[in-house]
């Protein structure tokens, strides 16, 4: 009796082995692909962690509002300037009969020097878990008008009649003031509050200056000294109405922020305070010496400081929650790859919940950097994050070697995008450098990915 030998043939056996290669090769394809879909998905959860912070993020400055609303907001100082009612005589107007003879302005003048020296001293308040930083400042403005400041509306055939010269402070906010002491040729004069209507700028004080018209003519420069003690919120700016304007600002808050369209010649800034000086002359500001009606006194034109905060931890995760793609793509492929190496299947939807565990860390890091500082609530939510992974990744695989080689993958790709955040000249260097090592560990674990399982 014939026995048929059963031992495949070697064309069976190359039959078998394309098959199971391509088997092999579309499940790695399907991983591929079911790991971009996870990654979209994921963008959902962190687009909504963004909205989260937004929303922190506006509740935190409708708080600083609220406080500065009652204590004093950004605060802008304009002037002084001396303010006179003027007119002058129109020529008649046959197609207009019952137009007006006279017309009537306000003539502005700008004092020839002006010298600010101020001193800014920061305060901090609570409302919650918001901090709100606010400031109390001592400042002096002091200068003169040149000595013919009466007699350039002349020039247009303007006429100051009376005796209505007044000094004008321009203050952005009001409700700041806490004092304010003015003296014109030596002698203190009355503060009233209020301003001109259709004055630019809107808000600040007035010193009537009864007599001054009657000393134009003696020509005698007419000198001033004010001393204001104002409260603010973040932001004090001085506009340079003077012909020379020379600024002075001290603080013993060691982060400030030069805004406005001039930087300062001299600063010294430590963790002490700073200090910072301005010159700015006619050539520089937009404001003549001398005008009709209203001035324009844009912001760009100022010079100042912005008591800024340190960290601004809604910033900062803002920056951090822009790298959570990069972060879910290092730990899932490090995912297939030990999938790969252990030889043990892992479910799509274990993916997913492996990619939601990353986008998690930045709902925590959120809710942990409004109690704590960034830096511990980063290094809190990377290890809760990590631990987490380890816990999930010891149940897919059942070995704790490799759960312990998927918390330290989350963990230095966590640091990855701490180096970027913390560094900021060269963020982008160190932060090439780590991923192309990240890189390079990938690929040595991934190199024989397309091999056949022996």
């Amino acid at each position: 009796m014939d026995i048929t030998n059963s031992t495949p043939s070697e064309k069976e056996k190359t039959a078998l082995t394309e098959r199971i290669r391509n088997k092999f090769r579309t499940s790695i394809t399907a991983k591929l692909i079911m790991i971009g879909i996870v990654l979209l998905l994921c963008q959902i959860p962190s687009a909504m962690i963004n909205g989260l912070r937004r929303d922190r993020m506006k509740r935190e400055k409708d708080v600083e509002m609220e406080i500065a609303s009652k204590w004093g907001a950004a605060q802008q100082i304009t002037g002084p300037m001396i303010v006179v009612p003027v007119q002058r005589q129109r020529e008649p107007d046959p197609a207009r009969p019952q137009r007006p003879l006279v017309e009537h302005s306000r003539f502005h003048a700008a004092p020839e020097n002006l010298r600010v020296s101020g001193n800014i001293i920061p305060e901090t308040r609570y409302r919650g878990i918001y901090e709100v930083l606010l400031y109390r400042s001592e400042i002096t403005l002091s200068g003169f008008f040149p000595a013919n400041w009466a007699s350039l509306p002349a020039n247009d055939g303007w006429i100051l009649p009376g005796d209505g010269a007044t000094l004008l402070l321009g203050i952005s906010d009001i409700k700041g003031i806490s004092s304010v002491e003015v003296a014109v040729d030596g002698t203190v004069r009355e503060v009233q509050p209020g301003f001109f209507k259709g004055e630019t700028p809107s808000n600040g004080v007035l010193i009537p200056l009864p007599g001054l018209l009657k000393r134009a003519g003696e020509g005698k420069e007419v000198r001033f000294e004010v001393r204001l003690k104002l409260n603010g919120c973040r932001r004090l700016t001085i506009y340079p109405v003077g012909r020379t304007t020379e600024v002075n600002l001290t603080s013993s808050w060691a982060s400030p922020s030069f805004t406005g369209g001039f930087l300062p010649e001299k600063r010294t800034v430590s963790s002490s305070g700073f200090s910072a000086e301005w010159v700015v002359n006619d050539f520089n500001r937009n404001c003549p010496v001398s005008w009709m009606g209203n001035g324009t006194f844009g912001p760009e034109h100022c010079v100042g400081v912005e008591l800024v905060k340190p960290v601004n931890a809604y910033a900062l995760v803002e920056r951090a929650v822009s790298y959570d793609l990069l972060v879910c793509i290092i730990v899932l492929m490090a995912l297939l790859t030990a999938e790969r190496l252990t030889r043990q299947w892992v479910h799509p939807l274990q993916y997913m919940v492996a990619g939601l565990s990353l986008i998690l860390f930045y709902s925590v890091l959120l809710a942990l950097s409004e109690h704590i500082d960034f830096n511990a609530a980063y290094l809190a939510g990377t290890l809760i994050i990590a631990a987490l992974g380890g816990f999930y990744a010891r149940l897919i695989f059942g070995a704790w070697k490799t759960a312990l080689g998927m918390v330290a993958v989350t963990i230095l790709s966590y640091c990855v995008i701490f180096v970027i955040l913390r560094l900021e000249d060269y963020a982008l260097l160190a932060g090439s450098a780590v991923l192309v090592v990240l890189m390079a560990v990938l690929m040595a674990f991934t190199g024989k990915l397309n091999r056949l399982p022996e």
